[in-house]
């Protein structure tokens, strides 16, 4: 019988071995309307200066890495996929930036080859509910906290199981599956991040229209699609029906005893 590490392990391979197969067409996979509202609501929150140390966490083939790039950060890009990484590289340098301006790795995000107290923030895009375990989830969260600079922002986006109870569908994906997810709900999240961030936690909906509208009627009418989805966004209770769930949080200055 195989341990919960050897499971781990073997669903982490299995996702490395399927991303790197999709990493060339995975771009085209998304469509314009979710690349709209998912990238723009991440940017908007994680608000880009000049300068800023930004990690991305499953930066994946880039596209939010290049929309960071284009707002003048330093970006620290981590993906456990080769070939998502080569086409993350190949689209950035697109911009001509310089060396310097940004850097990609090859790791863990339950493991971070990171330096502490580094990061003034970090985003992590639809990446915690594909890590295969509970506390391999509660790891990533750890790491991040550990790399952010006191003060430090966090902003990560995961897979919401409101929406699928709601439409009938299981909250994880059997172990055998190509691709593993886990869908939190907006309490077991917020309870999930509280336990590192002793702060104020943050979490809202987005994509609220993607599953209720006809591909269609999104493509046709995008715009004003977006516009109903971002105000949705701000409504108290947008986590019912959202695709994601969006959270900000901070690490706050530890004071030393006196």
């Amino acid at each position: 019988m195989c341990t919960h590490k050897e499971n781990d392990a073997a669903s982490k391979m299995g996702e490395i071995d399927l991303r790197d197969r999709l990493a060339h067409v995975y771009n085209d996979q998304i469509s314009e309307y979710q690349h709209l509202v998912e990238v723009a609501s991440a940017i908007k929150k994680l608000d880009p200066i000049r300068d800023e140390i930004i990690l991305d966490i499953g930066c994946g083939t880039g596209r939010i890495t290049y929309k960071l790039l284009e707002s003048g950060c330093k970006i620290v890009g981590l993906d456990f996929s080769g070939e998502s990484l080569r086409v993350c590289k190949s689209r950035c340098d697109e911009l001509n930036h310089r060396r310097d301006d940004f850097c990609l790795i090859r790791g863990d995000a339950c493991n971070l080859p990171l330096k502490n107290d580094f990061f003034d923030k970090c985003i992590s895009s639809e990446v915690l509910e594909h890590v295969p375990s509970k506390i391999e989830r509660l790891k990533m969260i750890l790491e991040i906290h550990r790399v952010l600079k006191p003060r430090g922002r966090l902003l990560l986006t995961t897979y919401n199981h409101s929406l699928r109870k709601i439409m009938g569908k299981k909250k994880e994906t059997a172990e055998n599956a190509p691709l593993y997810a886990y869908r939190y709900n907006y309490f077991e999240l917020k309870k999930l991040i509280s336990h590192v961030f002793k702060g104020e936690v943050k979490i809202v909906g987005i994509l609220n229209l993607r599953h209720w509208v006809p591909k269609t009627f999104l493509g046709k009418f995008k715009n004003q699609f977006v516009a109903v989805d971002v105000f949705i966004e701000k409504t108290p209770f947008s986590y019912l029906l959202a695709h994601l769930l969006s959270v900000e949080c901070a690490k706050p200055i530890m004071l030393e005893n006196k």
